[in-house]
């Protein structure tokens, strides 16, 4: 029998198929340098998925040298195909303190340790790790990232819940940040969004409010800006309504407007071209235009209508207030009634600006008037009487005229004076009329009487 030599690796094959007759099923095949061979069929030698070059030991590749995927420093490299979005999962069945944890290594010196059972990357671009800690034992920490143009998201239960778009912007709750921070709550309710803290309050954001809160719930205060800082609050501020008119609103009828006239308005606001009425109901304003206090009021109206106000109260910039008028020609103008009620004994005084101490003109609330000097303009003056043309009464007219209505003609009768009091303007006038009508009187009697004189006398001769 004649020995012929064999390759080790087809020797070693034989013994292991030494049931088979050898010379019946010859081995055949070929192999690839680096390539641990696989038998393809029966007899047949074909390369397998493992390579070895003596320094790297690489699996599912058929290649110890895959661009992108090995590297000189490599010691093992697994890849079960090809395309790059396959799965390739590493399992730990054993159980103990070396075998909790997978370790990857980068570069000498550093490692990435897991504890884990289940490791795998998913077509998707998710990395899962089902339980454990994620650590650094270096000082350099854990980098997680992107080297391309490509956004970094976290995952929990299957859905993305952060998100760190390629630019930078960072989102919570959406796969699209369009700032540089957005979160966006999954329900269309005004639930609180966000929450800042500390050990005793925090402040809570939702879609329409900003409160502040005791970590128990409670309603708490808050603060905005510090001393020393300003704080900025651009359009409209509404305080107990959420439509407000202008730039700080107050309830439904309170408004601060801050335009050419600036005023505190009371159902009413500056619509871009009028006043318009906030609600059904009266309104009144305190302007601060040109820098005068003007208090006006309007009259009631429908929501939405015009506010046309009158002056009722002003007091200028040059010192004058007007009382029913907004143009006072005096420290005080009044126009239309007055009323002065007091308990003091002096209801009214007038002071002498330069001494004090006198008053010059003084009301009693008894009704008592004290004046120094009382100036009554008559217009006309009585002196009509003594026109030509003037109809004085007879004598007898008059004593006529007394004894049906027992007071002189032109008078009010007593009870009248009495009762509705007299214009002193009037009475003098119609005092000084009698004072000249009883003047023609006399002269008219003095002519008589000396007539009689010189009829006495011619009697005598």
């Amino acid at each position: 029998m004649k020995l012929i030599s064999l390759p080790k690796t087809l020797i070693a094959c034989s013994i292991i198929y030494t049931s088979t007759a050898f010379s019946q099923s010859p081995i055949t095949g070929a192999g690839t340098a680096n390539n641990i061979p696989r038998f393809t069929s029966a007899s047949v030698i074909g390369v397998s998925q493992i390579t070895d070059n003596g320094t790297t030991v690489s699996l599912g590749t058929a290649s110890v040298a895959i661009a992108g995927v090995m590297t000189a420093g490599d010691l093992v490299s697994i890849q079960k195909s090809q395309n790059l979005n396959t799965q390739v999962g590493l399992r730990n069945l054993t159980s103990g303190t070396a075998a909790a944890a997978t370790y990857f290594a980068t570069s000498l010196g550093s490692t990435i340790s897991m504890s884990t059972y289940n490791l795998n990357f998913t077509d998707n671009g998710i990395f899962q790790k089902r339980a454990g800690v994620i650590n650094a034992t270096g000082t350099g920490g854990i980098n997680v990232g992107t080297t391309a143009a490509a956004q970094l998201s976290l995952w929990t239960n299957n859905l993305k819940r952060l998100t760190v778009s390629s630019t930078g912007s960072v989102g919570i709750g959406t796969a699209t940040p369009d700032k540089w921070f957005t979160v966006v709550s999954p329900t269309a309710n005004n639930t609180q969004i966000a929450k800042f803290a500390d050990d005793a309050r925090y402040i809570g954001l939702g879609r329409d409010e900003v409160a502040a809160f005791t970590l128990a719930g409670a309603v708490a205060d808050m603060y905005m800006g510090n001393n020393g800082t300003n704080t900025y609050i651009r359009g409209n501020v509404g305080i107990g309504t959420n439509t407000p008119k202008e730039h700080l609103q107050i309830g439904d009828r309170i408004v601060f407007h801050d335009g050419g006239a600036k005023y505190l308005g009371y159902n009413m606001f500056y619509n871009g071209a009028n006043n318009e009425r906030l609600v059904a109901d009266y309104s009144s304003a305190l302007s601060f235009y040109g820098g005068e206090f003007n208090f006006q009021t309007a009259t009631t109206g429908a929501a939405g209508t015009l506010v046309n106000t009158t002056s009722k109260f002003i007091i200028k910039n040059t010192g004058e207030v007007g009382i029913g008028t907004s143009t006072p020609t005096k420290t005080l103008t009044v126009m239309g009634d007055m009323s002065i009620t007091s308990a003091a004994t002096y209801a009214f005084d007038i002071i002498d600006a330069a001494t004090p101490s006198v008053v010059n003109f003084r009301v009693q609330k008894d009704g008592k008037v004290y004046a120094r000097e009382v100036n009554v303009q008559l217009t006309p003056f009585p002196d009509y009487v003594f026109d030509k043309d003037y109809k004085l009464a007879t004598l007898s007219e008059v004593e006529a005229y007394i004894n049906a209505n027992k007071h002189l003609k032109g008078f009010e009768a007593a009870k009248e004076y009495e009762s509705k009091g007299m214009n002193v303007g009037e009475v003098v006038k119609l005092q000084q009329e009698k004072i000249e009508e009883l003047t023609l009187y006399i002269i008219e009697q003095q002519k008589q009487l000396e007539e009689l004189k010189k009829d006495m006398k011619s009697l005598k001769k």
